[in-house]
């Protein structure tokens, strides 16, 4: 990963939560005003939803569909696929 500027303070960083350096992240966590700066991922349940807005059919093969819809949602299909799974083995518990 390429070194980045907070959104904060403009310092350099390697990995930015947030986009924050670890100085600023953990002031906004600890100030409760982490919510203030966007999420860099999404969670399983927020892409199944949109799986299933852009025309999920788990009647149909699943590889090929997750294939094509991943580029619409941002993502690349292993981490599309990897969220399919997490759900599966969520609804299977």
């Amino acid at each position: 990963m390429s070194a980045q500027k907070c959104v904060r303070c403009a310092k350099v960083a390697t990995r930015l939560p947030r986009g924050l350096c670890k100085g600023c992240y953990n002031r906004a966590r600890y100030r409760g005003t982490l919510g203030d700066y966007e999420r860099k991922t999404r969670t399983v349940a927020e892409t199944i939803e949109e799986l299933t807005h852009l025309g999920l059919d788990e009647r149909l093969p699943i590889a090929p569909q997750l294939r094509a819809l991943a580029p619409q949602l941002g993502m690349t299909y292993r981490g599309v696929e990897r969220a399919w799974n997490r759900h599966r083995k969520q609804q299977a518990a």
